[in-house]
């Protein structure tokens, strides 16, 4: 959820500033924040993957990745082309910090149950 905030933030400050040391501040700022998205995801991914299938369900998670990039830049060009970049930047953080948002939210209304120890 931090790594999302984090991205929302690193894009905002790019749209709202647009200079080129913040646009560089902005670009590290989001590096940064991705690792906090990814790490947590590969652990998890590791975690609950059975051994037998972890090679086959990470290059499928990295297929998907490296195809939504494609996806993404298929899209952002018409879309920066009506409605500017800037607005496009502005979108994008508005997108990743409602993820964020509506992810913190998921993970409050999840309540985790104490474990039970069976009585001997």
């Amino acid at each position: 959820i931090c790594g999302l905030a984090g991205m929302g933030v690193a894009v905002l400050i790019t749209a709202v500033f647009g200079t080129i040391a913040t646009t560089a501040l902005g670009m590290l700022t989001l590096g940064f924040s991705a690792a906090f998205v990814m790490t947590p995801a590969q652990t998890l991914l590791q975690q609950e993957t059975p051994h037998e299938l972890l090679g086959r369900v990470t290059s499928s998670l990295m297929s998907l990745l490296c195809i939504s990039q494609v996806l993404a830049l298929f899209v952002a060009g018409p879309v920066a082309s009506r409605l500017g970049i800037r607005n496009l930047y502005f979108g994008s953080a508005a997108m990743l910090l409602a993820i964020g948002a509506v992810g913190l939210a998921r993970l409050r209304a999840v309540r985790v149950e104490p474990a039970r120890v069976p009585a001997d």
